[in-house]
């Protein structure tokens, strides 16, 4: 009960009016724009990295492993999640994962 009124008490300025509330109602004023945002920022990045993955995926696939196809990574949703999730180290364990296979 004492920490709800430690989150309610009151900003005083220099002449000892009271101005605003701080605590408690900041906190909820600015955790519901601080969700979405944060929301919006994990998808976001998300994305970059399952982007950046396929593409690295597909790089190395074409340019790289020209004449061994037997590790060749496929591009699907696998893949796109593994490297959404995880990135680049995602790709490697894909990778390695194929290698340990053909060993």
């Amino acid at each position: 009960m004492r920490d709800i009124f430690c989150l309610l008490k009151l900003k005083v300025d220099g002449g000892g009016k009271r101005t605003q509330y701080e605590g408690l109602s900041n906190l909820i004023r600015s955790g519901g724009a601080g969700m979405g945002s944060k929301l919006t920022s994990v998808f976001v990045n998300f994305i970059v990295r399952a982007a950046v993955g396929m593409a690295l995926i597909f790089f190395i696939n074409q340019y790289l492993l020209t004449d061994n196809n037997l590790l060749n990574v496929g591009l699907n949703t696998t893949s796109f999640l593994t490297s959404g999730i995880l990135g680049i180290p995602g790709v490697c364990l894909l990778y390695g994962i194929l290698f340990y296979q053909n060993l």
